[in-house]
């Protein structure tokens, strides 16, 4: 009788402890980049498409010679799906997330000038913008299609 009043208060102590402290967590997913404090910007394509990015350790000496990483999300995904995934990349890159044309904060001219091709151009144009020659795409769906383009 005794083990059981014991086995009892113990749980509900482990369960009192655990709801507590999940209180205390932040729950936003973008509490962590918005801490880091990225480079918000846009880059214009030749077309008049406007690109939204976000880009984290630009200007940090010691990532002066690292290659950048490029995020490139999925057919209705935006730039801020990745973000559980960069902190781990800005260890050690210079990392960008954007939004595909016509999708979240960038914007499209015209509808039918979203295609595979204009995609994987915009990959493009925003490594033209920083002067990059050498980068890593990390794609899904969508993005790693137009990663390949």
């Amino acid at each position: 009788m005794q083990i059981k009043l014991l086995l009892s208060t113990v749980l509900v102590s482990l369960t009192a402890a655990t709801l507590c402290s999940a209180a205390a967590i932040d729950h936003d997913p973008l509490a962590v980049t918005r801490r880091l404090k990225p480079v918000v910007g846009n880059v214009t394509t030749a077309d008049g498409s406007v690109l939204s990015y976000r880009l984290f350790n630009h200007t940090q000496p010691a990532y002066a010679n690292a290659t950048p990483v490029i995020f490139v999300p999925g057919t209705g995904q935006v730039q801020t799906d990745w973000d559980s995934v960069i902190p781990h990349f800005i260890k050690k890159h210079p990392v960008l997330a954007f939004d595909i044309r016509g999708i979240g904060l960038s914007t499209v001219t015209n509808n039918s000038l979203v295609t595979r091709q204009n995609m994987g151009n915009d990959i493009h144009e925003i490594v033209k913008h920083f002067g990059w020659t050498h980068i890593n795409l990390v794609g899904i769906s969508m993005g790693a299609i137009v990663s390949n383009t």
